[in-house]
């Protein structure tokens, strides 16, 4: 019975020296482990660089107004506010603009008040006092010109109509993603160059690329403002065509390549 006894507890001593030396081991990896990470993290490069692409819009949007005169009929002023807008509509299509690029952004009554209109009353006091002078109708759309070279005779047939009021000229482009791409195609060639100089000229050996990070510009739009006194306001029996000058656009992407280091 007590070499039974001892030959279990020889046993039970080999279990607890197998399973330190084993921990003792698995410690030794995660500690290489964690090295090996950490020189991982610590060996990497990153560069940026932007590229551009310049292009000429291919849309130009405007908005156009009517505003009514104050009236205490409602009747007479939304008769006339629509009469108007529809002759604008019609001035519109009429240069071959769709009209599923019009759109109506507004329609807005208002009660106009004269506030505030100080009198006595019979006992002398001074009292306050809102008076109602009519009502205004504002009437908008916004439309959207694909046809750049008739940019100022949309503008000069709205007015004509009878639109009193706009707000500017703005162009843009419509197919922005192949723009877009060319832009990044652009950056990542400036990027992966910059860091073929920065190697040779360091010294520093790249790895393999890991990572790639952009951002995106907004593509930007260049925004012209009119002056409706000098174009007419709406008054003129023919205003004159503006010459509105499209320009051009610049597109830019930035990128980030990060790179293993040898």
């Amino acid at each position: 019975m007590e070499q039974e006894n001892c030959s279990h507890h020889g046993k039970f001593k080999m279990i607890v020296v197998l399973v330190l030396v084993l921990g003792a081991v698995a410690l030794g990896v995660l500690a290489i482990l964690r090295d090996k990470i950490m020189q991982n993290d610590q060996y990497q490069f990153s560069v940026t660089a932007q590229g551009k692409v310049t292009a000429p819009p291919d849309i130009a949007t405007t908005d156009f107004s009517v505003q009514s005169a104050i009236s205490k009929n409602i009747g007479d002023i939304v008769k006339d506010g629509n009469t108007k807008m529809n002759a604008i509509i019609a001035a519109l299509t009429a240069l071959k603009i769709d009209k599923a690029d019009i759109q109506t952004t507004q329609y807005q009554l208002n009660p106009i008040y004269n506030y505030p209109v100080i009198f006595s009353g019979s006992n002398g006091n001074n009292s306050n006092q809102t008076v109602l002078q009519g009502y205004q109708l504002t009437e908008g759309i916004t439309v959207k010109i694909r046809n750049l070279n008739i940019v100022g005779d949309a503008i000069q047939a709205a007015i004509s109509a009878g639109a009193n009021q706009t707000g500017g000229v703005s162009f843009t482009i419509d197919d922005q993603d192949k723009l877009k791409g060319e832009a990044r195609a652009d950056a990542i060639a400036k990027a992966v160059q910059k860091a073929d100089d920065i190697a040779k000229q360091s010294g520093l050996k790249l790895g393999k690329l890991i990572n790639v990070s952009e951002n995106v510009s907004p593509i930007p739009y260049y925004a012209n403002s009119l002056d409706m006194k000098a174009l007419g306001g709406g008054i003129a029996a023919s205003a004159p065509t503006p010459s509105i000058q499209s320009g051009s656009l610049e597109i830019t992407d930035d990128v980030i390549l990060t790179y293993k280091v040898k």
